[in-house]
Parts: C-alpha cells; sequence; structure tokens
C-alpha cells in the first residue's frame, strides 16, 4: 500500500512581507543546516547546501528543503508509515524484515516529501526497516491485548532567544519508558522551517523516532512564526503528513488500543478554518467507540487566542476524558469543565515535565516526570466516562468469613463471561491513614484454597477519609484454556492488623456490583460446548 505525502494547501489570505533581518536569519541558519547523513548519524554521500538567499520563509518548506532522515510518522497493530525528506524529487522505497518475511512499499511518484505505508504486519511483532538502502531502524508493532502505554510532552526547543534548549535531557528519559508512541503538544521549532524542525526536534529525538511515533500537534511556532498574522500550514503538514481530514489546517485524529486521540490546532488559517475544526471535533467525538478520548493541542498559558476557550468548550462538551496542553512555560494539572487538563511546557530554563500515561481497559493513570531526575512527581488515576450496565449485586450476596469479620465472601455465582466485563467497587476508608483492600474473584467448580484456583488478586489504596469507586475489569476468556468461562466467587477483605478487630468492612464497603460494557457486548460468544 502505498501513500504520499499530502499537498499543502496555501492560506488564502495573500502573503504579508517578511522583515529583511528575518529574512537574512533564515538564509544563514538554512545555509549552516545539517545535511540529511549529519541528521541520522547514517553512512551516506552528503547532500547540496541550501541557497536560501532571498526566499520567503512560507515557501521554503517546498523550494528550498533541508533533507530530513527517515522517522516513523505512525505504527500501528499491523502497518507502519516512515516519512523523511530529500533534496531532490525522487520516488522513495522502505522494505522491512521480521519473523513472518520481508515487506516493501514504494512510492509510485517522484516528491521530496515522503510518506510510506507498509501494512498487513502481525501484531506484536518486531521488525528492521530500511528506507533507500541506506537508511535503518527498528519497530515492534502494537499488541491490542496490552495495555496503552503513551508519553506527552511540549514546547521541546526552549527559548531560542536565551540559547535554552532542555530537550536533550527530555529525549533521553523518553527512551527509559517502554511506551508505544508519544504526543508533543506544540512548538518543536523556533522559526517555521523545515532547519528548525529537524535540527530542534527531529535530530534530537532521532533515537525514540527510529522505533517509535511522536505524534506532533501544532503550535504558533510551528505554523509561519514569526509572521504570525500569515498563518501557514504547508511546512508542517509537508513533514508531517498524517490523515488530514481537511485539504487545510493542522488537526488529526487516530485510535490505538482503547485510546481515541485528537490532534487540535489553536492557531488556525481563518474564521473558516477555525469552525471546520471545532465542526469536526464535535463529531469525532460524537461518533467514537473508544474506551478513552483523549485531545492533544499546542494550548499556550496563557491563552494567546480566542479559539482557544471555544476549543475546550468543544471538547468538554463532547466527553473527552483527558486534555493535554504544553506550547508554552508551565507546568500544572487542573479541571476544564469537569475535564482533567494537563500542560508540560518548557518551564523557562528549568528541567522539562513530561507525563507517562497508561491506558487500562476502565482507568488511565498519568505520571508526572521530571527530564532530569528519576523516580516521579505525582500520579493522577483517571476512570472511564463511559456508561456501564449493572448485571448483578454482588454486594448483597456477600456474608462473612466464620471467625474472620474483615473477610466477605460470595460465592456459587455461576455467572457466563459473556455477561459481564468488570467488578465495580467503591468503598470508603473512615481511618486516618492510607488504607488497602484486596479483592479476589474465581471460577466456578474450583476447590478454593488460599489463592489456588483463583485468578487474580487486586489491590486498591484508599486515602485517608476518601470514597474510591473502580471498574476492576474481568477477562471475557479463562487464562490458561482461553476459553470463556463461569464466575464462581468473589472475595473482599483488608489488612484485619491495620484496621484493628473491631472493624466492620460490611459497613465501608458501599457498592459491588458486576457491570457490562455496551462497547464490548459482542466481544465472546459462549457456545454449548464451552459451557460443558
Amino acid at each position: 500500500m502505498q501513500h504520499h505525502a499530502a499537498q499543502a494547501t496555501p492560506s488564502a489570505r495573500p502573503p504579508a512581507p517578511i522583515p529583511t533581518w528575518i529574512l537574512a536569519v533564515t538564509a544563514l541558519t538554512t545555509l549552516s543546516s545539517p545535511t540529511c547523513a549529519e541528521a541520522a548519524d547514517e553512512p551516506t554521500q552528503p547532500l547540496p547546501a541550501v541557497e536560501a538567499a532571498g526566499v520567503d520563509v512560507r515557501s521554503l518548506a517546498v523550494a528550498r528543503t533541508a533533507a530530513l532522515a527517515p522517522y516513523v510518522l505512525e505504527l500501528g497493530e499491523d502497518f507502519v508509515t516512515l516519512a523523511w525528506s530529500t533534496r531532490e524529487e525522487r520516488a522513495g522505497r522502505v522494505e522491512l524484515r521480521g519473523s513472518d518475511g520481508a515487506h516493501s512499499g514504494q512510492e509510485l511518484v517522484p516528491t521530496v516529501h515522503h510518506r510510506v505505508t507498509i501494512d498487513g504486519l502481525v501484531p506484536g511483532t518486531p521488525y528492521a526497516w530500511e528506507v533507500d538502502g541506506a537508511f535503518r531502524g527498528q519497530i515492534e508493532t502494537y499488541h491490542d491485548g496490552d495495555p496503552l502505554r503513551f508519553a506527552v510532552f511540549g514546547h521541546p526547543g526552549g527559548t531560542a532567544l536565551a540559547n535554552l534548549f532542555p530537550f536533550g535531557a527530555l529525549a533521553a528519559r523518553l527512551t527509559e519508558f517502554d511506551t508505544h508512541l508519544t504526543l508533543c503538544t506544540g512548538d518543536l521549532c523556533y522559526f517555521t522551517t523545515p532547519w528548525s524542525f529537524g535540527e530542534l526536534f527531529l535530530r534530537p529525538f532521532r533515537n525514540y523516532l527510529k522505533e517509535r511515533p511522536i505524534h506532533v500537534a501544532a503550535g504558533n511556532h510551528d505554523v509561519g512564526y514569526p509572521a504570525e498574522f500569515a498563518v501557514d500550514f504547508g511546512t508542517f503538514r509537508s513533514l508531517f503528513p498524517y490523515d488530514y481530514p481537511s485539504e487545510r489546517g493542522g488537526y488529526y485524529d487516530f485510535v490505538r488500543g482503547n485510546v481515541h486521540f485528537l490532534s487540535l490546532a489553536y492557531h488556525t488559517i481563518d474564521d473558516e478554518d477555525t469552525e471546520a475544526q471545532l465542526v469536526w471535533a464535535e463529531e469525532t467525538l460524537r461518533n467514537s467507540r473508544s474506551e478513552f478520548r483523549v485531545a492533544f493541542l499546542g494550548a499556550a498559558n496563557p491563552p494567546q487566542k480566542n479559539t482557544l476557550p471555544r476549543i475546550m468548550e468543544t471538547l468538554t462538551a463532547g466527553g473527552v476524558d483527558a486534555i493535554f496542553g504544553g506550547d508554552g512555560a508551565s507546568s500544572f494539572q487542573r479541571k476544564e469543565n469537569g475535564v482533567d487538563y494537563f500542560f508540560a511546557g518548557t518551564n523557562h530554563d528549568q528541567p522539562h515535565n513530561f507525563y507517562v500515561v497508561t491506558a487500562g481497559p476502565y482507568t488511565m493513570d498519568v505520571v508526572l516526570h521530571d527530564a532530569s531526575l528519576p523516580g516521579s512527581k505525582a500520579l493522577w488515576t483517571l476512570e472511564s466516562r463511559r456508561g456501564k450496565k449493572t448485571v448483578m449485586d454482588v454486594a448483597a450476596m456477600l456474608k462473612p468469613r466464620p471467625n474472620r469479620p474483615n473477610v466477605l465472601l460470595a460465592s456459587g455465582m455461576s455467572v457466563p463471561s459473556t455477561r459481564f466485563h468488570a467488578l465495580r467497587v467503591t468503598v470508603r476508608n473512615p481511618r486516618k491513614t492510607t488504607g488497602a483492600v484486596w479483592v479476589r474473584w474465581g471460577p466456578e467448580g474450583r476447590r478454593r484454597k488460599s489463592a489456588i484456583g483463583m485468578f487474580r488478586e487486586q489491590s486498591l489504596m484508599i486515602k485517608p477519609g476518601a470514597t474510591l469507586t473502580r471498574d476492576i475489569p474481568l477477562p471475557a476468556r479463562n487464562p490458561v484454556t482461553q476459553k470463556p468461562w463461569s464466575l464462581g466467587e468473589i472475595e473482599v477483605r483488608v489488612d484485619a492488623k491495620a484496621y484493628g478487630e473491631d472493624y466492620d468492612l460490611m459497613k465501608d464497603l458501599v457498592d459491588l456490583v458486576l457491570v457490562a460494557d455496551p462497547l464490548r457486548q459482542d466481544e465472546v460468544t459462549m457456545t454449548e460446548e464451552d459451557q460443558r
């Protein structure tokens, strides 16, 4: 399957004259730009320098682009897309080698901005890739059965005029995490030129981009800076040729695992582009079937465009679960109309903050990190906002085990796994210290001896004086036989030493129910043979 770079549509607004000093700076930086070989650290022939004297900034992407080494643009369960740029027009070729054999993709039309997609790959499989026989890397396709892990950062270039570039530590830290992809929330470069994108983004993050994609959102510096009055997505769309739903602007979406991602641009071409983006976001959220919906954008702090409040209103009203921003200097977390909003920018000359997110079946853990320090700084757990249907009230069946008042047991239930997807637990912690509650569950027909015959034990940590509600995912199939199964019993307990012998778990266990997820109703069909 072959894909070609999207052709940038110029703005309807006539180009404004660029000050002479800007043209001089652009010419100087472009003439000294690294070659394709230098940017990729690969043994190939150097490409000619760019003769940029007197070249308009906004036409630089098409007429005088610097060469950029290949990078992973997108990576899914069964496909990979690579992008790169060359000095001269030519047809590109990508080859993959994996345990399932060799795969290749070839562009049919010569171009300078290349995009080649190879599909039909095996999920969860490593592949070695090669572009034009010169550039090489390694990928591993995503396996949908695994929790999706992704990182988020913004404004990697820092403040160029003060020579503050904190992306070195950030790029190194990202490679330490076993993520499937990363989101970047804008300001990849300082001046909107291919050289700036290459020097300040593609080159520092090259090791990561040889293996995994960084999906980018457009900030103000990415779409025509410093001529902000003439917003132009030409360079951005050429270097990052996603499947844009519009021929103008810089918004797009994609789905990985149980997460639907929406990338938006707060700097728009004109009112028509603004309205089209808002309508698209509303429709995309309304039609999404994913467990989680995550938006990321170059949201400046404080807001610099009146489009930003409208974007936030559209996202929060549409049922988005989390919003990530980071075009600018700051780091914080707050609520936007009841929705968690995470911001991580450059923070001036201070170490860079970034997030690592794990999206499970019903919860999404967001962890804040400092690029210069090991460990983590903060953790948020977000619950899915998708509605669940109650299947059975397990709390009504619970009985204290003899001589163990802090252990409750419901047995003899015989509920087929086709009827439920999760166990919803709501429990209070009346103590002044953090408390823990353990939930065990196991199949019907197994003799119970401690944890023998139980599929899993899940622990829940509850803050002092808090009430916690958590959906614990239960598998559709027996993890051993891979067949549908029948739930036989559920146990809930607390640590008697921590809570005291006089504690009554029954009073603080507010709710315990089996729930079904409408998004997964067709996941398993239990046959009569399976039941036997």
